[in-house]
């Protein structure tokens, strides 16, 4: 992914109104859930992981991240197969994501 530092990731649904404060949630939540998926990768847990991943997955979707639907998908696949190893390098490309998405999200820091 390069350095997430520099990139700014925007829903592709941004200016859309109705969708501001649920986008809003979503990017300031990001740094808990990561958190979450980072524990569970801590722990082992491929199942809870692969669980966190779909809803991540799902709500991204629902936002407009299509970066982020395809990094937690592919996460949620590689958990279900039980690649550990795997799982631990897909999980460092979301992080870098979710700090891409909330750098372009003008409320979330």
């Amino acid at each position: 992914m390069g350095d997430a530092r520099q990139l700014r990731i925007y829903s592709t649904f941004d200016g859309d109104a109705e969708l501001d404060e649920p986008i809003e949630r979503f990017v300031i939540s990001l740094a808990e859930r990561v958190d979450g998926l980072q524990d569970a990768q801590l722990i082992g847990d491929l199942e809870g992981l692969a669980k966190l991943a779909a809803e991540l997955r799902d709500d991204a979707a629902k936002l407009g991240y299509p970066q982020l639907v395809e990094a937690s998908a592919s996460l949620v696949d590689t958990c279900l197969a039980g690649h550990a190893e795997e799982a631990l390098e897909q999980l460092v490309t979301i992080t870098e994501i979710a700090q891409a998405v909330r750098l372009g999200h003008r409320g979330a820091f």
